[in-house]
C-alpha cells in the first residue's frame, strides 16, 4: 500500500462558491491549498480572512490564472467560477 501524501490544490475564482468550498477543504487532512487566483482585490481580502479564521496560512496569490498555470508544481486545480468564465479557463 502506498503511503498517503498531501494533495496540493490551486483555486481559480474566489467568489461565494469558494467560501463554502474552503471550509470543506480545510476539514480534509491530506489537502493543502497552495495557490489561489482572482481578479478582485475584495475577493482576495475576503479569502485571506477565511484562511486566517481557520488557522491556515495564506497560499500564493495570483490575479492572472494563466500565470498561475505556468507553475511546474501543478497537481489539482479547482475552478469554482461562474459558468461563463469557467469554460474558457477550463
Amino acid at each position: 500500500m502506498e503511503k498517503e501524501r498531501t494533495v496540493k490544490i490551486w483555486i481559480i475564482g474566489l467568489g461565494p462558491r469558494t467560501e463554502v468550498l474552503l471550509v470543506s477543504l480545510f476539514s480534509i487532512g491530506d489537502v493543502e491549498i497552495t495557490a489561489v487566483c482572482d481578479l478582485s482585490e475584495k475577493a482576495i481580502a475576503k479569502t485571506k480572512n477565511i484562511f486566517a479564521a481557520n488557522g491556515k496560512s495564506m497560499p500564493a496569490v495570483y490575479r492572472d490564472y494563466k500565470e498561475l498555470l505556468k507553475r511546474p508544481d501543478i497537481e489539482a486545480v479547482m475552478i469554482p467560477t461562474s459558468w461563463n468564465s469557467h469554460l474558457p479557463i477550463a
